[in-house]
């Protein structure tokens, strides 16, 4: 019978290898993603990328995690999350500079949640099949 201590280190070890996968997915896509950008090219995602990112969800992990650090690794929602800020303010009649004291990492995040969740239907409009 196997003992429980090598059972935990027989999965603590599996954890180790699926999350080293996942990081080096992500990273090959962020540099697929630099380099059509460098280029100025009109998309961001081929269809390896998209499928990469299934592989992912289907291992897992979800849409949004993985959006998250596509975004994060790309800095492509900066100007969004910049935008969604300025908007804010004028909504308040306020400047970013006035909000400031407000934010918070909750703030933040449901900043970055909107930002995302925009990104994500909009993503979803483009590229639905309907059948």
């Amino acid at each position: 019978m196997l003992s429980p201590e090598y059972l935990l280190r027989v999965s603590e070890g599996g954890e180790k290898i699926a999350e080293s996968l996942h990081n080096d997915i992500i990273s090959k896509i962020v540099d697929r993603i630099a380099v059509r950008l460098d280029r100025g090219d009109d998309y961001i995602l081929t269809a390896q990328d998209k499928w990469q990112i299934e592989v992912l969800q289907e291992s897992g992990m979800l849409l949004e995690d993985i959006q998250k650090l596509l975004a994060q690794s790309t800095g492509l929602m900066q100007k969004e999350i910049a935008e969604a800020m300025a908007v804010i303010a004028r909504q308040n009649r306020m400047t970013v500079e006035q909000l400031k004291p407000y934010f918070s990492p909750e703030f933040e995040a449901a900043v970055e949640r909107s930002v995302l969740t925009t990104k994500v239907m909009g993503l979803i409009r483009d590229n639905a099949v309907i059948s």
